[in-house]
Formats: C-alpha cells, sequence, structure tokens
C-alpha cells in the first residue's frame, strides 16, 4: 500500500495514498456550564471512494459528550508508540454508523485524540496508525499544527 506523509497537530501520521485533506478547523471551545475550555483541531480526508478518515485533537479533552457508541470489536494496540484504543462501532454519537474509531490520551501534552475512519478495517487502521509518529511539539504548538501534507 503506497503512504502519504500528513501532519494532524502533534502527531505525523500515514495514510493510503488517494486521501486528500477535505476540511479541518482549529477552534478553541466552550464546555458545558463554564467548566473550561479546550482547542479542538479537526482534519478530514476522504478518497475518490468516498471512504473518510477524521481526526479530531482536544488539548486539555473533548469539551462536549459524544454520545453513545455500540462497540461490534475492540482491541488494543499502539498509537504513535504509546497505548490506544481500537473499536469498529455499530453506532457513534448516537447514530447507527460503521466506524473504525482510534482514541489516544497524549498525557505528555495533555491532550487527547481520536480517529474515525469509513472504508478502513480495524487491523489496517491498527497497522497506519502503529507507522505514526509523535511530533516533538510543546502542547500549544500541537494545538496550533493544523493538518497539512509533509513533501515526499
Amino acid at each position: 500500500m503506497d503512504l502519504l506523509s500528513w501532519t494532524a497537530a502533534a502527531y505525523l501520521l500515514l495514510l493510503p495514498a488517494g486521501y486528500t485533506l477535505e476540511a479541518q478547523d482549529t477552534k478553541k471551545m466552550e464546555g458545558p456550564g463554564g467548566l473550561g475550555s479546550a482547542v479542538e483541531t479537526s482534519c478530514t480526508w476522504r478518497n475518490a471512494s468516498g471512504q473518510t478518515v477524521a481526526f479530531h485533537w482536544w488539548r486539555p479533552y473533548p469539551p462536549y459528550p459524544g454520545g453513545p457508541m455500540v462497540a461490534v470489536r475492540e482491541a488494543r494496540g499502539t498509537w504513535a508508540g504509546a497505548s490506544a484504543t481500537f473499536v469498529e462501532t455499530s453506532a457513534f454519537q448516537g447514530r447507527p454508523t460503521h466506524f473504525t474509531v482510534a482514541f489516544q490520551e497524549v498525557a505528555r501534552l495533555d491532550a487527547h485524540a481520536r480517529i474515525t475512519a469509513t472504508g478502513i478495517e480495524l487491523e489496517s487502521l491498527q497497522e497506519l496508525l502503529t507507522a505514526a509518529s509523535l511530533r516533538d511539539l510543546t502542547p500549544a504548538q500541537a494545538s496550533e499544527a493544523g493538518c497539512g501534507v509533509l513533501a515526499r
């Protein structure tokens, strides 16, 4: 599989060639009830077949509840050299949806990360994220980094 290197907040991700960055955003969000704020970075890549990879980075934590998730399969693994949880869903954020999801807490950067993918099976997502790396950035730099492609 031919891979392309992308930056996403503190991560260097390898995605299959053919995925292009469709949307990205970095914003400060207030938590419910004025319980603090978080910076959210989001990026979405899509290929010509309509398969997607959506990345979310929150520092220090997701400022809103995500809604119910129904796991069909779960696995532990690594993402950029650290522990991560991988889940295949039949419902995500309260909607019947088949996603493959990866969750990780990045304690060194006081952040949480999530990837949701369509059309990428659990084992393939594990393989891609095992090959990812964490960039040497400060928490503030990671929160401002956004998403981009690296030159080959």
